[in-house]
């Protein structure tokens, strides 16, 4: 949709129109056939496991209960970073479309009771991000 507001103006009414928990930080101008899926040059993807149970976050995080070595966590997931086929970490068909994704970064950070998994890639595939993660999980408890 077209609009002739300046961008701090439009961000400031998109604000007022979004609940209290959600921000817009800046809107700037796009072209008119911009498309957010098909213009993206990059996809970033976090997810959040809690190493103890927490009442705020229960909803929002894979808890899981036994130690993590996230020093084999991290070497496994440099793995997956470059172009490979992840048709078995999703469940998409590989006759419809393509299970071929460039894993452009794999980082996995701790920050308390959390280790979160940051993927950036040219996208994802249903699943996949979910999948490599459980993976991951895996090593850290040493099953793999």
């Amino acid at each position: 949709m077209a609009t002739s507001l300046a961008p701090e103006l439009l961000r400031r009414g998109i604000n007022e129109a979004l609940p209290h928990d959600v921000n817009v930080l800046r809107v700037d101008p796009a072209r008119h056939t911009f498309h957010a899926r098909h213009d993206a040059v990059a996809r970033s993807y976090l997810y959040h496991v809690a190493r103890r149970r927490s009442a705020f976050y229960k909803p929002f995080v894979w808890w899981v209960k036994e130690g993590l070595n996230v020093a084999a966590m991290r070497q496994a997931a440099a793995g997956f970073v470059g172009l490979h086929d992840f048709q078995a970490f999703s469940d998409d068909d590989p006759e419809e479309r393509s299970t071929r994704v460039q894993v452009d970064a794999f980082e996995i950070h701790e920050d308390g009771d959390l280790v979160l998994f940051h993927v950036q890639g040219s996208h994802f595939i249903w699943k996949m991000v979910r999948r490599l993660v459980g993976v991951l999980v895996a090593v850290g408890r040493g099953e793999l």
